[in-house]
């Protein structure tokens, strides 16, 4: 009986730790005045910016961004989490990865579909989406006349070949992804996907 209790009990626990449950609690909490995704027009017209919601450091070395917007009616968003480099290194290994808030990031990866104009059906944003990322603004000295960088960071997905850029504005409380290259989109639409299962 006492195993019985414990066991009904621990599923109670993880009932309200689930991602759905997540999903409602921040929709109710950010509000309809929290700021809607935007869609910058601008290069290939997929670059999106998105709410940083919350901030935590989870460690000395991690940073979680809890990252929120709303697209239209529904909260879209994702967790992320950035691994600070070691020394002077440029390139961080596996030093950024992406978790799902339940609905809220299905949601999420569905706009970005429809940003991207790709097509897929019965997906859902991935259980966990991990990717390595350069500091650019480490490669160029961006207070020197003439030098410039195309993003303070830029994410490498799967082998490395699809790529994605990086802004983090903590004074806008804004996190931007600009597009590397269109030629990208299906490839980063697969690195966030997951088959749901009908």
């Amino acid at each position: 009986m006492k195993k019985l209790f414990f066991g009904f009990f621990g599923l109670l626990i993880f009932s309200a730790c689930n991602d759905s449950g997540t999903s409602r609690s921040l929709y109710t909490d950010i509000g309809t005045s929290s700021p809607s995704l935007k869609i910058d027009p601008q290069n290939w017209g997929g670059d999106f910016t998105i709410n940083i919601w919350k901030t935590q450091h989870i460690s000395h070395e991690k940073i979680l961004y809890t990252l929120l917007s709303w697209y239209g009616d529904k909260p879209v968003g994702f967790y992320l989490i950035l691994r600070k480099p070691e020394g002077k290194s440029i390139f961080v290994n596996h030093g950024a990865t992406f978790k799902p808030m339940g609905d809220t990031s299905n949601h999420f990866l569905a706009v970005l579909a429809k940003i991207y104009g790709i097509r897929r059906s019965n997906l859902g944003f991935a259980d966990s989406v991990v990717a390595t990322y350069a500091n650019l603004s480490d490669m160029a000295d961006t207070q020197t006349p003439g030098n410039w960088a195309a993003a303070q960071t830029k994410l490498f997905f799967g082998d490395g070949s699809v790529e994605l850029y990086m802004n983090i504005d903590q004074r806008a409380g804004t996190i931007s992804f600009p597009e590397k290259d269109s030629a990208n989109r299906a490839g980063l639409i697969d690195a966030f996907s997951r088959d749901i299962k009908r």
